[in-house]
């Protein structure tokens, strides 16, 4: 298996295939952590936790994968709606390495470049990198986003620090923000307490 792309979707694909015993390369520019901003509901953080630490996932204070926030609300025109489920900021450099980490082990490999194109051959599925080199897999998963027809991120979240007024409940997260008149939605996060 070949797999395009290093971010949560690449990498997390990549780990899970390897951990089950597959043959998997993945193929993208660098390997650092990722620079965006990634979130999920708390809850569902446990379960990314045992996945990703097993049994050390079970002690007690909060998962290192991640920062909750206890209070999540949305905005709009009509005020704030606390929705009632907690919300989690990822710590992108540890979930980052045990990702790479569990890759590694289940006997995967990286290599640096980019996927130009893909196409079949009786061999499996042929992914050539734009320096010509040609990796052969059963499969290959395009995860570099932002190609045609893929998955765009439209919201993204934001640290800020300082005094926000209100807007972001104390140690919470203001989920989306439907109030404020621009193109896009923007994820607001106070720093110390709260986050979006």
């Amino acid at each position: 298996m070949v797999v395009a792309g290093a971010g949560p979707a690449g990498l997390s694909v990549a780990a899970a295939c390897a951990t089950q015993g597959l043959s998997v390369v993945v193929v993208a520019p660098h390997l650092r952590p990722w620079h965006q901003t990634y979130g999920m509901w708390a809850d569902e953080l446990d379960a990314v936790s045992t996945a990703l630490l097993g049994d050390t996932a079970r002690t007690d204070g909060p998962p290192p994968l991640g920062r909750r926030y206890p209070v999540t609300v949305v905005r709009t025109t009509a005020g704030s709606q606390d929705i009632g489920r907690a919300y989690a900021r990822l710590h992108n450099d540890v979930v980052h390495g045990l990702l790479l980490g569990q890759l590694r082990a289940g006997g995967g490999a990286t290599r640096t470049g980019s996927v130009a194109a893909v196409h079949q051959d009786p061999a499996g599925q042929v992914a050539t990198l734009t320096d010509g080199t040609t990796l052969t897999g059963g499969i290959v998963v395009d995860a570099r986003g932002g190609g045609p027809g893929s998955a765009h991120q439209r919201a993204w979240g934001e640290r800020v620090t300082g005094d926000l007024g209100g807007l972001v409940p104390d140690r919470g997260a203001l989920l989306m923000d439907w109030a404020v008149p621009v193109s896009y939605t923007h994820l607001r996060a106070h720093e110390t307490d709260s986050y979006l």
